[in-house]
């Protein structure tokens, strides 16, 4: 019983959490000069897709993210299956928006936050 328990609170809680919609753009840097040349291709990406540059296209293109296939679609997430950084600009996003270059340990991360549902009620 306490597994069953467990389970449900663990459901709850993802339940209560908001939910974003995300596909995202992930550029490897390995070196400091790898991660100033990344850091200017992930702002020219940013730059055309606000200019209406297909996302899922540039995703199949130039993402190393096992979601290229696919687009860069990563789903549905929570706040906590996120990195940390990930999440704070989420949180500050509207759905069609699309993030700066978020710099993370040797990559760039570039988002696009296609819908939000926010947490529901508390359940008894």
């Amino acid at each position: 019983m306490i597994k069953v328990d467990e389970q449900y609170r663990k459901v709850v809680r993802t339940i209560e959490q908001p939910r974003f919609l995300v596909s995202e753009i992930l550029l490897n840097a390995d070196t400091l000069t790898d991660q100033q040349r990344v850091a200017r291709i992930s702002q020219e990406i940013v730059n055309q897709l606000r200019n209406g540059v297909d996302f899922s296209g540039v995703a199949r293109q130039f993402s190393v993210s096992p979601t290229a296939a696919r687009g860069g679609q990563l789903g549905w997430v929570t706040l906590e299956q996120l990195d940390p950084a990930l999440g704070s600009v989420l949180t500050k996003m509207e759905p069609g928006q699309i993030s700066t270059p978020i710099a993370g340990q040797c990559r760039f991360y570039i988002l696009l936050l296609q819908t939000a549902k926010k947490a529901a009620p508390a359940m008894l």
